[in-house]
């Protein structure tokens, strides 16, 4: 990579996405993929233009009210979101037993705060049993603080928790540490000639908490990702943004996201599909054999398998047939984790 004399990118709350935007992305192959993610500092020209695109999705930000009035009494004034998943895949089911509760349309909803100045999801809202709830989050999820510069390094912590009627309760909290780690120009596929960009490092480390109340089940699922991304002034999505999970110190990407225009792949323009609700099968699994149903469109994926005690069994990657049979008897939290896109499913032996 070359390196030339640039102007030091300083992101501000201008540089967010607000109400009414439509962010077009491509999702770029993994297989094969092999970068320094180590390869930052000052003055940096990072070239990704060697990117290939394997599909398109667009995230719609509306407000909450516009999502649903029901969120006006709940959700904070004034935030505004995208749909993060068209349903909870899994987690409304428990083997042998059957549906307790559907959960559709999930959205995480943003502000931009003044005190202190920062981008932050502040609520979470879902139709649940045909219901339009939101939860604000008890703690902030602190994305950003502003002014966003070279060196700047800020640390906080999340909460939050959402009663689901009928079967328990949804939780997540943690830590995440983001980085302002470099600056320079950087070149993709969509910005073909070198635009000023900071990269920010985000590492998050999070505990997902499944309850189901009527059956004494409670899955804690923790989990520790590494978030990549090269603001660029103006733009309201990340020009480059790359994901990874991070076991034993060692990173492995599992999404490739890029700011893009619309292309067409294979005659037929892609944008954002409506997901498959996820199932295994057989459920329960007596010979320790079951298999993931993963919808095509989710791409590169990982499967984790959880105890109830949240303990991480194992993972696979990109593989949907998943072998229990060393297992004991019982419940398991099956975690499918790919970029943008995340679901659970409750899988028994």
């Amino acid at each position: 990579m070359g390196y030339n004399a640039y102007a030091q990118t300083i992101i501000t709350a201008a540089d967010m996405p607000v109400a009414g935007d439509t962010l077009r992305y491509s999702t770029a192959a993994i297989l094969g993929a092999s970068y320094n993610l180590n390869d930052t500092g000052a003055n940096k020209a990072w070239d990704y233009s060697s990117l290939a695109a394997t599909a398109q999705q667009v995230d719609t930000y509306q407000t909450a009210i516009a999502v649903s009035p029901a969120y006006q009494f709940t959700a904070p004034a004034g935030c505004y979101g995208y749909k993060v998943a068209d349903s909870v895949p899994g987690l409304s089911m428990i083997p042998g037993i059957g549906v307790l509760a559907s959960i559709k349309d999930l959205y995480t909803f943003f502000n931009v705060l003044s005190s202190p100045s920062s981008f932050a999801a502040v609520a979470f809202g879902a139709t649940i049993s045909n219901f339009p709830i939101a939860s604000p989050y008890t703690i902030n999820d602190d994305w950003y603080f502003f002014p966003l510069s070279y060196g700047r390094r800020d640390s906080s912590n999340f909460a939050f928790s959402m009663a689901i009627p009928t079967l328990g309760s949804l939780a997540e909290g943690g830590n995440r540490v983001t980085q302002a780690d470099g600056w320079g120009t950087i070149k993709t596929p969509f910005y073909t000639t070198p635009v000023n960009c900071l990269r920010v490092r985000s590492e998050v480390h999070q505990v997902d908490t499944i309850v189901v109340t009527a059956f004494n089940l409670n899955f804690p699922v923790p989990s520790n990702t590494v978030d990549y991304k090269w603001l660029v002034n103006g733009e309201h999505y990340p020009a480059l943004w790359i994901t990874t999970t991070k076991a034993a110190g060692t990173e492995t990407i599992t999404g490739i996201t890029y700011r893009d225009s619309a292309r067409v792949f294979a005659g037929v323009p892609i944008v954002k599909t409506t997901a498959t609700e996820l199932s295994a099968y057989p459920n329960p699994a007596p010979n320790g054999q079951v298999k993931i149903a993963v919808p095509p469109s989710w791409g590169s994926y990982t499967i984790s398998i959880y105890d109830i005690q949240g303990r991480e069994l194992f993972t696979t990657h990109n593989k949907n047939e998943i072998n229990i049979w060393a297992l004991p008897a019982g419940h398991y939290l099956a975690r499918i984790a790919a970029p943008g896109q995340k679901g659970y499913c409750v899988i028994s032996k």
